[in-house]
């Protein structure tokens, strides 16, 4: 299967609005590697161990790249969002490309 990645979001419109940094981290690769994940598919365990991936290699980056605590905080609570959202919303693009 060709990959779907395309940073972070949907394709089209909806995708141009989220950002792929975290209030400057960076997380464009994780959302790459999420896409690449929901693109191969697999069964419901498959698609959890994708978003658990994904919310790993975000809070990786947010904590190797955040020196100041409260900006850490903030970048790791946009990650849990960014995490939820895929859990919720993944379902209608998990294996579908």
């Amino acid at each position: 299967m060709k990959s779907q990645a395309n940073g972070c979001g949907p394709s089209g419109v909806v995708g141009k609005i989220i950002p792929d940094s975290l209030l400057g981290v960076s997380v464009h690769e994780a959302c790459n590697l999420h896409d690449d994940l929901y693109t191969k598919g697999g069964s419901d365990e498959e698609r959890k161990e994708a978003d658990e991936i994904f919310l790993k290699t975000m809070l990786d980056q947010v904590n190797q790249q955040s020196k100041n605590k409260i900006a850490k905080a903030s970048r790791k609570l946009g990650a849990y969002l960014y995490y939820y959202s895929v859990r919720f919303f993944g379902r209608f693009f998990f294996g579908k490309s």
